[in-house]
């Protein structure tokens, strides 16, 4: 009966063929912890929520860097505003606010606002939800507006370096908007 390997090493790359075993799993090892590595490193729990917004961490985590710490923290600078801070060893990583403005002018009246839409790249969307790959800003309906002609709009800004992922980012605003909407500042309560 023939060996139906036979002949199959002589189908190998010569630089293959010459390798002995130790030094063919030294190179496949070296190959697949250098994959590994590009991943950062986290001592932290990614949060699932955006100081009482619920979002999934999976959508936030690509815009939060290696670290020990994370902190999140909530302010209100505004009447009408409501701000959530994220850092990361102390430093500001990430920042989701709620804004009542008005109407006239739309979503686009946040783009200059945003770092993270002016500096994320290419905008995609549409006139309930604008992104990039390092920001989003949306305009949430159903509100309970405090004076006529407002709208509640959200605002979202990764501002670590070499974070960005326009897809993670669309899920991530899509699920912070859809939450927000159960807000006491949707509510008019806030």
């Amino acid at each position: 009966m023939s060996n139906p390997l036979a002949g199959a090493v002589n189908r190998l790359p010569s630089a293959v063929r010459g390798l002995s075993a130790a030094a063919l799993a030294t190179a496949v090892a070296t190959g697949l912890l250098s994959g590994c590595s590009s991943e950062p490193d986290r001592a932290y729990k990614t949060p699932a929520s955006l100081c009482g917004t619920k979002v999934p961490a999976e959508s936030l985590e690509p815009f939060l860097p290696a670290g020990e710490q994370v902190t999140v923290k909530e302010d209100r600078p505004f009447d009408g505003e409501a701000r959530c801070t994220v850092q990361v060893d102390g430093k500001q990583v990430f920042v989701a606010s709620l804004e009542w403005r008005e109407r006239r002018g739309g979503i686009f009246q946040f783009f200059g606002l945003n770092r993270g839409m002016k500096d994320g790249g290419t905008t995609k969307g549409d006139d309930d939800l604008m992104y990039t790959e390092r920001g989003a800003v949306s305009r949430l309906s159903g509100c309970t507006p405090p004076k006529e002609d407002q709208t509640l709009y959200a605002s979202l800004e990764a501002l670590a370096d070499d974070v960005g992922d326009a897809e993670a980012m669309k899920r991530l605003a899509s699920a912070y908007t859809e939450q927000a909407r159960s807000s006491d500042l949707c509510r008019g309560q806030g």
